[in-house]
């Protein structure tokens, strides 16, 4: 069964102005677990060693679909409000994450369809701001 959930994972903030209630997602989990869960990862990157934080923005629309989705690299090592975790090739270095990896991040965030927020009873634009750990285990 599939509830509608707030999206604590993320920074909401409202291109109009704040919203009464901010977008939600139908699913049973946060809109972190939905986008690693649901990241289609690049195969050309399926036996190399990544990590590395990337800030992730999008735009929900009023209609409920996402757009405007931004991506890059973090440079600096604050904890990520959520992570992709992979298996980690021994025998091959570390490297940072790359553009195949954010191309497909973008990609999979482009998939995702909300419950648009509300401005006194009105459906309204939000920006919604979130941060992935690339991690390797």
């Amino acid at each position: 069964m599939l509830l509608s959930i707030l999206l604590f994972s993320c920074n909401v903030n409202t291109i109009e102005e704040n919203p009464d209630r901010v977008a939600v997602v139908n699913a049973e989990y946060d809109v972190g677990w939905l986008i690693n869960h649901y990241m289609i990862y690049p195969k050309s990157e399926s036996t190399t060693n990544r990590a590395g934080i990337v800030e992730l923005s999008w735009t929900v629309t009023k209609e409920g679909t996402v757009k405007d989705i931004k991506a890059f690299v973090r440079t600096t090592d604050q904890p990520a409000e959520s992570a992709i975790a992979r298996k980690r090739f021994v025998t091959k270095e570390v490297l940072p994450i790359n553009q195949p990896i954010l191309d497909n991040l973008i990609y999979s965030v482009g998939l995702l369809k909300f419950i648009p927020a509300l401005k006194n009873g009105k459906r309204v634009n939000t920006k919604m701001e979130t941060s992935i750990a690339f991690v390797l285990i």
